[in-house]
């Protein structure tokens, strides 16, 4: 709704009232016009991101709903998967700085964690095993590569970022004051994956000529760090690491990337959080 046509339609409703010159109807109107939509704002969201239990029916034309968190990287994984291979799905958000109702933990998730799926009346969990499943009922486009010594290596790719990266990227997002050491764990694990890159001699780690589902592993929190790195003063450079920053930057390009992105705005917010004042 435009700003002209919430003005008509108020001016309707009150009638000559809204049209008289003095200030009190005036401002009556301006108040009125920001409640009015404020309240189709907050309507819109409520229901656009509500929070659908595991037994209520999907949408038409849809078989699949994905439990997500637009902070988490975990559960940015399968929307990538999703994205990647053109396949529509329902989208319901989970708050994840609230405890989680109990119809998710009981029908759903036991862990309380995102991602979570419901397809064709059956609940998976776990973001790589909702990957990898997404992968097995919707073979076309394939995401991992056709050889099985390069599958091989996918993984463990993955599982090096795991090892290597993850948990030294959520060290240095919670810790307050950030510290040298912090800074330097984190940019052992990303001089790791540089190398590995190098090493097969890919621009991306797929082994192919576009991104597969090695790279959309890792990606989520590459992502978060190309925010992260100017607010802690990470300083990750095309000199220090020529391979990973061109991957980098060539995943900021991804159609499949862009589509399954994550909102700046609410991981600086989040950041902010743990980091009062820096």
């Amino acid at each position: 709704m435009r700003w002209s046509s919430r003005s008509r339609a108020l001016r309707k409703l009150f009638g000559n009232y809204a049209d008289q010159s003095s200030e009190f109807f005036s401002d009556l109107l301006i108040i009125l016009q920001e409640c009015v939509f404020a309240a189709y704002l907050a309507f819109s969201l409520r229901e656009k991101m509500s929070l659908k239990t595991n037994d209520e029916p999907l949408s038409d034309g849809m078989e699949l709903r994905l439990y997500n968190s637009n902070i988490c990287p975990y559960a940015q994984r399968p929307r990538l998967v999703l994205a990647a291979k053109g396949i529509p799905y329902e989208l319901s958000e989970i708050d994840l700085t609230v405890p989680r109702p109990d119809w998710y933990l009981k029908n759903l998730n036991p862990n309380g964690t995102v991602p979570s799926m419901l397809h064709n009346g059956h609940n998976i969990y776990e973001s790589l095993v909702c990957c990898d499943y997404i992968e097995e009922v919707y073979p076309e486009p394939t995401l991992y590569h056709p050889d099985p010594l390069k599958r091989a290596f996918e993984r463990i790719y993955i599982q090096t970022w795991a090892s290597k990266g993850i948990p030294a990227f959520y060290k240095l997002y919670k810790e307050h004051p950030i510290t040298d050491e912090g800074k330097e764990n984190l940019l052992n694990g990303i001089g790791k994956m540089d190398s590995l890159l190098k090493e097969a001699k890919s621009d991306y780690f797929s082994g192919t000529n576009k991104p597969g589902m090695a790279d959309y592993m890792i990606w989520p929190w590459f992502e978060r760090i190309s925010f992260m790195k100017d607010l802690v003063g990470l300083n990750i450079s095309e000199s220090n690491y020529p391979s990973i920053t061109s991957w980098i930057s060539r995943l900021l390009k991804d159609k499949v990337a862009q589509e399954a992105n994550t909102n700046k705005d609410i991981f600086t917010a989040g950041f902010k959080k743990f980091h009062p004042g820096d």
